[in-house]
């Protein structure tokens, strides 16, 4: 009871409600005060108890008495703060409390403008109350601090500016090189109580006293902006203009260090868990991004070799400002991989003192290397609306910049190689001329469930990644296809569809320079043939009209049938839209539908009502993720229906073909029953011109 500051008794709707507050010892040494005690649920006649245990206790002078405090029941948002131990209380403008928050329970402080003090608690994903139910939390708390309350204002007894001057003595230095504007001449009282909050957090206590290493204006993409990065013994900082955010060393999974490629940038990943949040923004990871030039190390001699094409160094060996034991300390725990004096790129430098400070491991990428580049470790590809490049490596993806997406391979639960162009309507030789593919990743339950789709990759990289996923173990949903390459031939065709495609068209060119190479130097127009009968005639008969019509119409003909051969050359090395549609009976039977067309038929008036505005291509997606969600049984009425459908095809098409044999195919030459065409007798050249048809009735015959 001699660490026991007040004890204090409060009625409210539920029962009784007490309070005991706290006063740190010094065996707590700089750790934050502690937080109070509370309990709940007490009955109304525990006061008389308590209140005859506790006057005891206080006549003896083991502690203080019990007090009774009325709770604040009309609500409002205006009241003071107060710093009672480990806790932060908020209590009504007439003195009765509102709440009481313990400052242990809080993530982070930021100063979210002049007269905003942001409060961050961490988010509860572990389901909340029992048995597993959602339940709602607090997350974030702000104070708005008046600009009048600076100068000789206090906080529960404390000089507010004289705790901010200093916390601000002991928060780590401006490093030489910082890019962050300084503050502006006296600290608002918005940021003075930050700062003093701050120092009561468990964060704010691991970052106290000097920081060990200090990297100064760091372009960090996730959160996005500049900061001055610094490594205490127990937690890192990044501080900026966006704000302060302090990480626990005990928050950190894993970092990973990524040379990205065609740029001289190397950027560091570090996962979190919670995830830092800024607004109602959270980011699970952390990404740094340092400078391929910026190099910390002893200045080369004159003439004293080159390092192969390093860069030189831009900065002294870093050397941790961390005293002896704390140092030994940190090297038993990473097994004495962190050194006093660090040198080499900064990004190298970095990982290493996270990788010994944090006691965490650090991965690079492994032997993926792209097929466009040797020298990269990943491939580019878009994410949502964003272009970036996916790493893949030895136990998950990885994807940066924008948003930073981390993939274990045991939360996959299948990847599929999407061709673009096989679709509905598509055909290998048309999915073969695309020019990238995409690559579906699904997820299993305990990996968040859902679908993440990397687009847009270069053909060339199909089969490095094929390659990959199949040494993972990764399951491929559409195994043949994927195997089969992108173009459908093999996945050792080079991305091109195999080698037995680039031999196809290789011989068609070779026809068709022959069909071309084969003619009288071009093709005779019926203006060059007229041109000639009436240079080489020199009668004008109706006989030799008659003639003239004949030759010229046999010539048409052989004009026309080098013009089929060479089409039909052309159509064998030319995609198949360039090939003329063949003319279809319009009183032909309609082609048998396959179960997923009738379905789709059936179900797309639902689709586009409940999609409205969405494309025919979207109404067409939505349709083959419905029939997907089908089971076996539930496929049997649309297959049987499939099934009905095709015997309707096969009868009338035998009844088609029966009448077409006949010769009383309707529409066939224009002729009904019971009616012949005879050719006229002007007409009697077999390889003459136009027929004159003389359409007689053989009942009037």
């Amino acid at each position: 009871m001699k660490d026991l500051a007040a004890a204090i008794w409060t009625t409210t709707s539920r029962g009784g409600h007490l309070t005991l507050t706290r006063t740190p010892t010094s065996a707590t040494g700089g750790a934050p005060p502690p937080s109070a005690l509370q309990f709940t649920g007490l009955r109304s006649d525990d006061l008389t108890r308590l209140r005859a245990a506790v006057s005891a206790w206080a006549a003896a002078g083991r502690g203080p008495p019990l007090t009774t405090a009325a709770q604040a029941v009309a609500g409002g948002n205006w009241g003071g703060l107060a710093l009672e131990g480990g806790d932060l209380a908020f209590s009504a403008l007439d003195g009765k409390p509102l709440f009481r928050l313990p400052l242990g329970d809080v993530a982070s402080i930021a100063a979210g403008g002049r007269d905003e003090v942001s409060l961050d608690l961490p988010a509860d994903d572990t389901g909340g109350g029992g048995g597993g139910a959602r339940c709602d939390a607090l997350v974030s708390i702000a104070f708005h601090v008046p600009p009048g309350a600076g100068g000789a204002a206090t906080l529960a007894g404390v000089d507010m500016e004289a705790a901010a001057a200093a916390a601000a003595a002991a928060a780590p230095p401006k490093a030489a090189g910082s890019r962050e504007p300084s503050p502006a001449a006296g600290p608002t009282p918005a940021a003075a109580l930050a700062s003093l909050l701050s120092t009561r957090t468990p964060a704010g206590a691991s970052t106290a006293g000097t920081p060990a290493a200090v990297f100064p204006g760091v372009a960090v993409l996730a959160p996005r902006g500049r900061f001055d990065v610094a490594l205490f013994d127990r937690a890192l900082t990044l501080s900026g203009a966006g704000g302060e955010y302090r990480v626990p060393y005990d928050a950190i999974v894993r970092a990973l260090l990524l040379p990205r490629p065609h740029a001289p940038h190397t950027l560091v990943a570090i996962q979190v868990d919670p995830p830092v949040r800024r607004g109602q923004t959270y980011y699970p990871i952390l990404l740094l991004q340092f400078r391929g030039d910026d190099v910390f190390g002893e200045e080369e001699e004159e003439g004293g070799g080159g390092g192969g094409g390093a860069h030189p160094p831009t900065a002294p060996p870093l050397t941790l400002a961390l005293p002896a034991d704390v140092l030994a300390v940190k090297n038993a725990e990473c097994g004495g991989r962190l050194p006093a004096v660090l040198t080499g790129p900064a990004a190298d430098v970095f990982s290493k003192a996270l990788r010994g400070l944090a006691n965490t491991k650090v991965g690079r990428p492994g032997a993926f290397r792209s097929a466009l580049d040797p020298d990269a470790a990943a491939f580019r590809a878009s994410f949502k609306a964003d272009d970036g490049y996916v790493y893949p490596l030895d136990r998950a993806f990885v994807y940066v910049p924008k948003p930073p997406v981390l993939v274990p391979y045991d939360d996959v639960a299948s990847v599929e190689f999407v061709r673009r162009g096989l679709g509905a309507g598509g055909s290998a030789a048309l999915a073969g001329a695309q020019k990238t593919f995409d690559l579906s990743v699904r997820l299993h339950a305990r990996g968040g469930g859902g679908e993440l789709l990397f687009r847009g990759i270069a053909k060339g990289e199909w089969t490095n990644l094929y390659d990959w996923v199949t040494a993972r173990g990764l399951v491929v949903d559409n195994q043949p296809d994927a195997a089969a390459g992108p173009g459908g031939g093999g996945v050792g065709g080079g991305g091109g569809g195999g080698g037995r495609g680039n031999a196809q068209d290789e011989d068609s060119e070779d026809a068709e320079d022959e069909d071309f190479g084969g003619g009288d130097g071009g093709e005779p127009s019926s203006d060059d043939d007229a041109s000639g009968d009436s240079d080489g005639g020199g009668g004008s008969s109706s006989s030799d009209d008659e003639e003239d019509g004949g030759s010229n119409k046999k010539k048409k003909a052989l004009v026309q049938t080098k013009k089929t051969k060479a089409a039909s050359s052309l159509g064998a090395a030319s995609p198949p839209k360039k090939k003329a549609k063949a003319k279809k009976d319009p009183n032909a039977p309609k082609g048998a539908l396959s179960a997923f067309m009738i379905f789709s038929t059936a179900k797309r008036p639902d689709l586009v009502a409940a999609n409205p505005g969405a494309a025919f291509a979207d109404i067409g997606r939505a349709a083959g993720e419905a029939w997907r969600a089908l089971d076996a049984d539930a496929k049997k009425d649309w297959e049987a229906k499939a099934a009905a459908d095709k015997e309707r095809h096969a009868r009338e098409m035998a009844a088609y073909k029966a009448k077409a044999a006949a010769g009383a195919a309707p529409g066939e030459d224009g002729a009904a029953a019971g009616v012949k065409a005879e050719p006229s007798a002007s007409g009697g050249d077999e390889g003459g011109g136009s027929e004159v048809v003389e359409v007689k009735d053989e009942a009037s015959e």
